[in-house]
């Protein structure tokens, strides 16, 4: 069960409110009339990532779970698949 956002610590808070906005931008951007022809077509993919200035790190939206993980875990998967077809190809 997800804990209550006032059970969190400030950072934590700040946080779960970052990754709920780009959540909620992502949704967004999904309604404009272009963008969700293009999602239909699959001539475009959303991603959302987050920044994090003080580390210089950076988390990917997985939407498949809903959850942030970094960027190399995220897109593990597509970096295989891609150096597997560039070395077949």
């Amino acid at each position: 069960m997800d804990t209550v956002a006032g059970d969190l610590s400030p950072e934590a808070r700040m946080q779960r409110l970052l990754e709920e906005n780009v959540k909620l931008q992502l949704q967004h951007l999904k309604t404009h009339p272009s963008v969700a022809a293009k999602l239909a077509t699959g001539d475009v993919s959303l991603h959302g990532w987050i920044y994090d200035i003080k580390t210089g790190g950076v988390i990917a939206l997985n939407e498949a779970t809903g959850k942030f993980e970094s960027v190399d875990a995220r897109y593990a998967g597509e970096i295989a698949h891609a150096a597997t077809h560039k070395c077949s190809a």
